[in-house]
């Protein structure tokens, strides 16, 4: 947060990996990740989360002079013209990080995403009225994890969560599960420089980070099938992917989420998983 020097190092990496002639063909890449929470930052998990101002100063230079280029998007931009740049994903459900523009759900995670949204905007629209083009994302990567045991499904099937609005009152009116990814939607859509961006789910699966109940524990079976249904049917989604399909940790922290592993209700998820890649 605020560190000039930290930044330089970051787009030194940016530009290193966008004029890699090994990675020419990697479709993009995706700016940070759950900025928006602390417990995220395990190297420095005392320092504080970022504000949506500091990661659009990252992403595409916000609240300096336009003709600085100092910033992630235009870095990759002199590199490599072609690669997609895109926003990382706000962790729903955290409320460590508010934003100053209410969105109109007033939840935490969505006013930040709306601030966030509104900031990355209000400079692309800047830059190119001063001269410099595509300064706007290329797209946005977004959570959305499912709460199969939520009471806002009112005796559906725990399978079926992805199908349904959930609301939750003490949010007022946030999406509560998988469907926050309408929220998400919602707010990019609302921007003239975003609107209608492609949108990839890069990480799903059946824990919530306030509830914190593991896949192992809580999936049921034919969910994932339904998520990808729902998805199916929404143009601006280009990506489902579910978290996480392989890791090595030695203290075994993500055994719970794995597909290769497995473990308890996984398994199912697992076999769903492979199924859905036939189709």
């Amino acid at each position: 947060m605020n560190d000039n020097v930290a930044l330089n190092q970051y787009l030194n990496y940016a530009r290193r990996l966008a004029r890699d002639e090994r990675l020419q063909t990697v479709y993009g890449y995706i700016i940070g990740s759950g900025f928006n929470d602390n417990a995220s930052n395990s190297l420095a998990p005392n320092l504080p989360p970022l504000s949506p101002q500091w990661y659009a100063r990252v992403f595409n230079g916000y609240g300096e002079t336009l003709s600085r280029t100092d910033n992630v998007i235009q870095v990759v931009r002199q590199e490599n013209s072609r690669m997609r740049v895109l926003v990382g994903p706000v962790r729903p459900f955290k409320t460590e990080q508010d934003g100053a523009r209410t969105y109109q759900i007033d939840a935490p995670w969505l006013n930040y995403m709306n601030t966030l949204v509104a900031l990355l905007d209000e400079t692309a629209r800047a830059k190119t009225e001063g001269g410099f083009a595509l300064t706007a994302p290329d797209g946005f990567a977004v959570n959305a994890f499912g709460r199969p045991n939520a009471p806002e499904l009112n005796g559906r099937a725990a399978a079926d969560e992805p199908r349904f609005d959930l609301p939750r009152a003490e949010w007022n009116g946030a999406q509560a599960g998988f469907r926050i990814y309408r929220d998400w939607l919602d707010i990019i859509n609302a921007y003239p420089t975003t609107r209608g961006l492609p949108v990839y789910i890069n990480a799903t699966n059946t824990f919530t980070p306030d509830e914190g109940i593991p896949p192992a524990q809580n999936y049921p079976r034919g969910w994932l099938a339904n998520a990808y249904q729902v998805i199916n049917a929404e143009p601006q989604v280009q990506a489902l992917c579910w978290f996480l399909d392989f890791d090595e940790s030695p203290d075994g922290r993500w055994d719970g989420y794995i597909l290769t592993k497995g473990v308890g209700r996984v398994y199912d998820a697992a076999e769903e998983f492979e199924e859905l890649l036939k189709k």
